[in-house]
């Protein structure tokens, strides 16, 4: 895939963000579309592209920096406003566009989710541009998709969230979540070398 095309290839990864870096947002909206299974690779390209930022920079970009680097929902809403109209013109994002902006608004959500406990249905509607009905239903799908300890109060209309603390094993495992990545990208660049170096050798011995 796209993804680890260049994410698993340090040679083609570091060529895309020194030459190339209207191509992130390609990236960015093949994790956004994929965020379930590839979350630390999306942390780890939020990281790219708020150091690129000064070179480089779309909605898509700054979407990701808004709202994982820079915790600001009102920025990252703004600029998801905005991804829609880039995505209609760019012909091999155009049929992504819908799945990508429903994709980002769970995003969102859920790290809306993680500083409060208390959430409004018909804020998070009015933020979103949904309906509280729509919201709502898209919530209770959310909540229980991504398998967090909520519930609907139906009579304050409010959405409550468990007050429990961070276990230390995921805390772990959030400062931890990027290792694999960049194991993944060391094997595979030390694999590179060494394939260069036999075939060097192999290409040094005369032939019989």
């Amino acid at each position: 895939t796209l993804v680890d095309f260049f994410f698993f290839n340090e040679r083609y990864f570091n060529a895309l963000v020194t030459n190339c870096q209207h191509l992130l947002r390609y990236l960015v909206a093949a994790l956004v579309l994929t965020a379930k299974r590839r979350r630390p690779l999306l942390h780890e390209l939020t990281r790219v592209c708020a150091q690129e930022a000064a070179n480089y920079s779309d909605p898509l970009t700054r979407f990701l920096v808004a709202l994982n680097a820079d915790s600001d929902f009102d920025a990252a809403l703004l600029e998801l406003g905005k991804c829609e109209a880039a995505m209609a013109q760019d012909f091999f994002l155009q049929q992504h566009a819908s799945a990508f902006i429903l994709a980002a608004k769970g995003l969102v959500f859920e790290s809306y989710c993680k500083i409060h406990r208390r959430i409004d249905v018909g804020a998070v509607a009015a933020k979103l541009g949904m309906g509280l009905d729509d919201a709502e239903r898209w919530i209770v799908h959310l909540v229980r998709d991504a398998n967090l300890d909520a519930r609907i109060d139906s009579t304050e209309n409010h959405v409550v969230l468990s007050s429990t603390s961070t276990s230390v094993y995921q805390k772990v495992i959030e400062k931890t979540k990027g290792v694999q990545f960049r194991s993944a990208v060391l094997a595979n660049t030390l694999e590179q070398r060494a394939n260069e170096v036999a075939a060097k050798a192999a290409a040094a011995i005369p032939a019989a």
